[in-house]
Parts: structure tokens; C-alpha cells; sequence
């Protein structure tokens, strides 16, 4: 009975160390997800900041040049009818066409990166929508192992406790048996 016993403890600690070990990794999974969310929204502080100082930029372009020889972002591609630009590029003097000009150009230089801005920021969205479902499952699947963990941990300590309290009954019986024979034997030796 006792070497009983023994094997079921050992095979206790056994299953101890075992879950042990996937709580511990579970754990190391748990700090990689938190991780991977600190470098998400690092990320998207970045690509804020990028956007932010995009649309300053663009601002800055449209405040340092002449307004009569630059078309603000959203008019870049509009005929020129009422801006009091005239008709022809040869109309305005070598002077004029050249500001005209540099001032398209940064037109459509603030207009590229205002769209590569918004694509990466776009797709930085997409990658973070995938990345918190994973991390959503992820913590899903650790909250599922947790709690396989801690049911474990209770039937554990709930055999733990019946083997103790079975190692107590055999020991206050062996104990009855010793004292009865005793008693037995003082029982004869007082008969003789």
C-alpha cells in the first residue's frame, strides 16, 4: 500500500514538473506578444510623426511660395481659368515659368509624399489588424493552457491531500496495531 503511494507521488511531481515547464512557456509566449505590441505602437507613433510632419511640409510649400505663381495641393491638375495665372507658360517670362514651375514641382513632390504616407500608413494599419488578431488568438490559446494549468493544479493538490491524508490513516493504524499488540502481550505476560 505504501509503495503505492510513493509511486502515485512520484508520478505527481512528475506531472508537476510538466506543467511547470509549459507554464513557463507560456509565459516566455506571453512576453513576446507583449513585445510585438510595444513594437506595433512604436511603429505607428513613427508613421504619425512621418504624417504629421508630411502635412507641415506640404503647409510650408504652400506659404513660402508666390500664390499667384502656385496652385495649392488639391488644385494641382485644375485648368488654370481664374487664378489670374496667364494662359501661357510664354506669357509669363522666363522669370515667372522657372517660379511656375519649381512651384508645380513641389506641388507634386508634396502631393508624393502625401500619398506615400497615406499608403504606408495604410498598410501599417493592415499589418497591425493582422498582428492583433494574432496576438488576440495567442492570448486566447495561453488563457485556454492557463486554465488547463490551474485545474491541474487543483486535482494535483486535491490527490496530494488524500495521499496525506491516507499515509496519516495507515500510520495511526499501524500505530493501533502496535499499541494492541502491546497490549495483548501485556495482556499474556500478566495471564502467565
Amino acid at each position: 500500500m505504501e509503495s503505492e503511494l510513493l509511486k502515485r507521488e512520484d508520478e505527481f511531481y512528475r506531472e508537476n514538473e510538466k506543467l511547470e515547464q509549459r507554464t513557463k512557456e507560456l509565459m516566455r509566449k506571453v512576453n513576446d506578444v507583449m513585445k510585438i505590441q510595444d513594437n506595433l505602437i512604436k511603429e505607428s507613433l513613427k508613421t504619425k510623426t512621418e504624417i504629421n510632419s508630411a502635412k507641415i511640409n506640404n503647409f510650408k510649400l504652400h506659404s513660402n511660395n508666390h500664390p499667384e505663381y502656385f496652385e495649392p495641393a488639391g488644385d494641382c491638375n485644375k485648368n488654370n481659368e481664374n487664378s489670374g495665372i496667364p494662359d501661357g507658360i510664354t506669357e509669363m517670362g522666363p522669370k515667372g515659368a522657372s517660379h511656375f514651375y519649381r512651384a508645380k514641382i513641389k506641388c507634386l513632390q508634396a502631393e508624393n509624399v502625401m500619398l506615400q504616407s497615406e499608403n504606408k500608413k495604410k498598410e501599417l494599419k493592415e499589418s497591425h489588424r493582422k498582428q492583433i488578431n494574432d496576438l488576440t488568438s495567442t492570448v486566447k490559446h495561453i488563457e485556454k493552457h492557463k486554465t488547463e494549468l490551474l485545474n491541474g493544479f487543483k486535482k494535483q493538490m486535491q490527490l496530494i491531500d488524500n495521499l496525506k491524508k491516507q499515509k496519516m490513516y495507515l500510520e495511526a493504524h499501524k500505530i493501533a496495531e502496535l499499541s494492541e499488540n502491546e497490549y495483548m502481550k501485556i495482556l499474556d505476560l500478566k495471564m502467565e
